[in-house]
């Protein structure tokens, strides 16, 4: 049996492990003594080295690149109540404003194609992505980039439908 003294007990996931860092660097400052889930996954891509915007107090954005549109922007939206939740948006891929019917039907097949992203048309007739998913602090890192890499592809092959289905 190996001494406690050889931290061989800390192999703590690095997500938990930022939880308990953040949760240290933090005391005594009125944030509370959890780190959101917003922080672990920042965290998380800052050690991955993955380029992320800090845009509010809830939301972060990542932009990919893609083989059909020059930049995909995705938003990941935190629960503001610290619940273990986390909503994925990609918006404004094309807009159908003067052919609503046929975007309703492009996002129709494409949400019968793809079971992760959900596709819409607002009021605006802007197409728009999304996806929920549960999160916990010790995969919520790996999880939300695996999200936001998920739905850069598949909005990236949507794009393609729709301009195919708008332009012929």
């Amino acid at each position: 049996m190996e001494s406690m003294d050889s931290g061989a007990y800390l192999q703590i996931p690095l997500d938990i492990a930022a939880f308990f860092r953040y949760n240290k660097e933090n005391e005594g400052e009125g944030n509370g003594v959890m780190a959101s889930y917003k922080q672990i996954c920042m965290e998380y891509m800052r050690r991955e080295k993955i380029k992320h915007e800090d845009v509010r107090e809830f939301v972060v954005k990542v932009s990919y690149k893609g083989e059909n549109l020059t930049s995909i922007p995705i938003f990941l939206y935190f629960d503001e109540d610290g619940d273990p939740i986390v909503s994925v948006k990609c918006w404004n891929i094309t807009n159908f404003a003067d052919q609503t019917e046929l975007g309703i039907r492009v996002c129709n097949d494409l949400n019968a194609k793809h079971r992760w992203v959900k596709f819409y048309i607002d009021e605006d007739g802007d197409a728009i992505a999304e996806l929920d998913a549960y999160v916990d602090e010790k995969k919520c890192g790996p999880v939300c980039v695996s999200l936001i890499r998920r739905m850069a592809s598949i909005v990236d092959e949507a794009y393609e439908v729709m301009m195919h289905a708008l332009w012929g």
